[in-house]
């Protein structure tokens, strides 16, 4: 095999093996990194662990170690892949932290990556097209690692058959479907410590590595590890999936509405069934799977859970598959519907009363309604279509498109009993809030996924943007009080998601890989309260809450499920299947909303075949919690 000599001393430098690296028209070859002779980039320390060397990350100090850059290669293994590696964990991450990563996030950036989750477990990663998609999966431990406890940890794929996990050469989780045929071969560097370009750094320590080009044995993974002194693998803990599974509910589900149109809700954070428990709203369409034009129209309309039958109550050229028109109840007022449309050149609300028939205008669209039903709170949605096509509506341009931080828009307030309009906090103001890596030149902003508190006293946003000094969105989640005063940071952490207050005082927020309680005090504390796949979550009373996943697996199952917070007690309510044409801007999400009496679970779902319809699952009663903290 033909090596490159320049190579070759780049890689003696690094601390490798020689095992070396071949030109590109060879095949890869086993890459062995050993820390005693390693170069240290800054913020990375070289120590003396159980009577070797090795090198300790802190995540407190800024650190970025390509090891691309120092080896000279991208280690761009497509096929089958064996990651091996020493270390000892000083603390546990507040997030998903890599050990070793070739994953970047934007389009064609995603290969491989194994590292660290908040619980303590390993995940591993691979994408077979770059893309976090259907060609990509991610495996996790069955155990967790000890904070301060050495372990030799292993992960391997084979294409199309199998990933797997190791720790001290026990066996801790395989994934034999779905699995993606091939590594995609991305421009990322390999990064140690971080994911490229020095996100998520990890506290540990880190002794020798290794990467090789093919699938190792288990017999082989064993010998390694006792080879090394390494037993006493840590216990294993069931994981989401299997704890999902032992736990299964027996519920019907009913389909409320029927082809050949379509029918869907949207959003989760919105009151879809009337008080009585009579009425469910929702949209119609004749299509589906494309994006709205300024041309297409949806009916709006209800069904009647007494006999199915559907009611068209009026139509809207302002809706999106995954929000839709912003249709909902007018909290207060039992007989009164409220949604988003388009009328001279604008985007406005329907306010629509059951009883008269009269239907009212308010010159700016809805995005959530008050408790009390007096105010709504407004926000952009030419630019939310122009920054994120697909959840704002088309047919409006932004006229404030080459604008990086509007004062003009933001979030409004209009009150319903006098038509007064109040911007509260505009998209510039917003924006002079400090955060990490502001580029004021090039970051440009918009505000999106408003919510009233229980008592309507404050509101939750979400301020997002994209700049020059990263791929994709930046968010971050603030409080403010009903008059736009008293702004508060809750979480400029990454991996900000789906939300929903619990009280006046603290809200539940998905955060990479774990919905977490933050107080509604500006402190920007969290604390873990169920390790889970993103989704929309809704609470069903004090204790317990519905949430949701997006299709995962080679049949592409969404579940849903109940979880008990207090116990943190998980159930398996369905895995509905959705056909792989429903994705990207048309995708149909779940979406769980819950009914009046707190015994109501409505979803949309393409699970029948039948295109996008409405379903509803009732209970008699809750189940009982198994204790499980």
């Amino acid at each position: 095999m033909r090596r490159l000599s320049l190579l070759v001393s780049a890689l003696a430098v690094a601390g490798l093996a020689e095992v070396g690296i071949a030109n590109p028209q060879d095949p890869p070859v086993d890459l062995v990194w050993r820390p005693a002779s390693a170069r240290l980039p800054e913020g990375i320390t070289r120590v003396d662990w159980h009577g070797r060397r090795a090198v300790r990350f802190d995540a407190g100090d800024p650190h970025a170690w390509d090891l691309s850059e120092d080896w000279g290669v991208a280690v761009d293994i497509v096929g089958p892949l064996t990651i091996l590696w020493e270390l000892e964990l000083t603390e546990a991450p507040a997030e998903k932290a890599p050990i070793v990563s070739k994953w970047k996030l934007s389009n064609g950036g995603r290969s491989y990556e194994l590292g660290i989750r908040s619980d303590r477990r390993l995940f591993f990663s691979i994408s077979a097209s770059g893309r976090w998609d259907e060609a990509a999966a991610e495996l996790t431990s069955t155990r967790r690692l000890e904070v301060g406890v050495p372990v030799i940890v292993a992960a391997v794929f084979e294409p199309g058959v199998e990933m797997r996990l190791w720790v001290n050469g026990e066996p801790s989780g395989r994934l034999a479907i779905g699995v993606p045929p091939s590594v995609h071969s991305s421009e990322t560097p390999l990064w140690l410590g971080s994911r490229p370009p020095g996100e998520l750094p990890l506290d540990v320590i880190l002794g020798p590595g290794r990467l090789s080009p093919r699938a190792w044995s288990e017999g082989e993974i064993g010998r390694w590890a006792r080879q090394r002194g390494y037993s006493n693998a840590p216990p294993e803990t069931p994981t989401f999936d299997q704890r999902l599974q032992a736990a299964p509910l027996d519920v019907p589900i009913e389909r409320l509405t029927d082809g050949p149109a379509v029918h869907w809700f949207g959003y989760y954070d919105k009151e879809q069934m009337d008080p009585t428990g009579r009425w469910a709203l929702a949209l119609e369409s004749d299509f589906e799977n494309r994006s709205p034009t300024p041309n297409d129209i949806v009916r709006v309309g209800l069904t009647d859970l007494r006999d199915r039958s559907w009611r068209t109550i009026g139509e809207s050229r302002a809706w999106c598959w995954q929000q839709g028109a912003m249709l909902q109840w007018r909290p207060g007022h039992p007989r009164q519907v409220i949604w988003n449309d388009r009328e001279g050149g604008r985007f406005v609300m329907r306010w629509h009363d059951l009883d008269s028939g009269e239907t009212k205008t308010i010159s700016r669209p809805v995005y959530h309604a008050s408790p009390d039903g007096r105010f709504i709170l407004s926000t952009d949605f030419r630019r939310i279509q122009d920054m994120r096509p697909g959840y704002g509506y088309a047919g409006v341009p932004d006229p404030n498109r080459e604008v990086l931080a509007p004062v003009d828009e933001g979030i409004w307030r209009v009150d319903l009993e006098t038509g007064e309009e109040r911007l509260l906090l505009s998209m510039a103001g917003i924006a002079r809030h400090p955060y990490p890596d502001a580029d004021p030149a090039t970051d440009k902003h918009y505000v999106n996924h408003v919510q009233w508190s229980p008592s309507g006293e404050r509101f939750f946003f979400l301020d997002r943007w994209r700049g020059s000094r990263f791929q994709g969105f930046r968010t971050r989640a603030f409080t403010a009080a009903a008059d736009g005063t008293d702004l508060r940071l809750i979480s400029d952490r990454p991996g900000l998601s789906h939300f929903v207050w619990i009280d006046d005082t603290s809200l539940l927020i998905w955060r990479d890989g774990a919905y977490r309680v933050y107080p509604d005090d500006g402190r920007k504390t969290e604390v873990d309260s169920l390790v889970a796949p993103n989704g929309h979550v809704s609470l069903l009373g004090e204790a317990w809450a519905v949430t949701d996943t997006y299709p995962r697996g080679r049949r592409r199952e969404q579940s849903l499920l109940l979880w008990h917070r207090p116990s943190g007690d998980v159930r398996l309510l369905a895995q509905l299947t959705s056909p792989s044409k429903y994705r990207g801007e048309w995708r149909c999400d779940l979406h769980p909303r819950v009914g009046p009496s707190g015994r109501e679970i409505l979803v949309d779902s393409t699970h029948e075949g039948l295109g996008r319809q409405v379903y509803l699952i009732r209970f008699s009663e809750l189940p009982a919690p198994k204790v499980t903290r």
